[in-house]
């Protein structure tokens, strides 16, 4: 018997036996990697496509992995080089070292070095200074004046439909104030009510957040924040606010 590691034929491949012509004894060959035409089978159960070097060619290893560029997938597509297409869509996660884009980029999170880059749109949100009065309500957006007490003064409208999924809102007093709980809301279209977070601290500064919002909003929508104050032992005096809320695309 004899073995043959591997064949390159640019034709047809034949399977074929030798007979030895005067002793009679049976040649076979054993062939382990057979290149037909660029197609190469080797003996590890992986087919590959290949120009003038193997690592310019296609793998589909024996698990159904792809390679591009390389012989070792470790990904159901693993590609080294660079992908060039008219469109892409992806339903999961994209990891790279480098993406390059001449065009507009739709997704919902995006990471790049673990930094998460979202791809929806703030609302700015301010209120200049004012003394707020124990029990009262206020209502203020993005207008350069003092919280109003009546609702629809000082709107926010929304430019494009999506989902309201983060708030942070920002209050800074001269005067502290006592720590009695206070309540911040978002309202939409002064008919509902999503509370932003309860703060009982008695700091000239406080932070309102939310991460975990999910108030869905379409154009023409607007919204405001609002302030439900308690009733302080001490008001907090000369207070401003700013911050945002962050809109996430459908």
């Amino acid at each position: 018997m004899e073995n043959i590691e591997s064949i390159v034929i640019a034709g047809k491949f034949m399977p074929f036996m030798k007979f030895s012509a005067f002793s009679f004894f049976l040649t076979i060959f054993v062939i382990s990697d057979i290149s037909l035409a660029g197609v190469l089978y080797p003996p590890n159960g992986s087919v590959q496509f290949f120009g003038d070097v193997p690592t310019h060619g296609i793998i589909i290893s024996k698990k159904g992995q792809v390679g591009i560029g390389t012989l070792n997938p470790a990904s159901d597509l693993d590609v080294n080089g660079t992908i060039s297409a008219s469109s892409m869509i992806v339903n999961g996660g994209v990891s790279a070292k480098s993406i390059q884009v001449s065009g507009s980029v739709s997704a919902g999170v995006i990471n790049i070095n673990g930094n998460q880059i979202l791809s929806g749109y703030t609302l700015s949100l301010q209120a200049l200074m004012s003394t707020l009065q124990s029990g009262g309500t206020i209502y203020f957006g993005n207008l350069p004046q003092a919280p109003a007490r009546t609702a629809g003064v000082s709107k926010v409208y929304i430019r494009n439909p999506g989902v309201i999924k983060m708030a942070e809102i920002y209050s800074y007093s001269g005067v502290a104030g006592s720590n009695e709980p206070w309540s911040l809301y978002v309202s939409i279209n002064n008919a509902t009510d999503y509370l932003i977070s309860t703060v009982s601290a008695a700091t000239n500064e406080r932070i309102f957040s939310n991460t975990t919002l999910n108030i869905t909003v379409n154009s023409g929508d607007y919204v405001e924040i609002k302030g439900i104050q308690p009733t302080w032992k001490t008001n907090p005096a000369t207070a401003l606010f700013g911050g945002y809320l962050y809109v996430d695309n459908p």
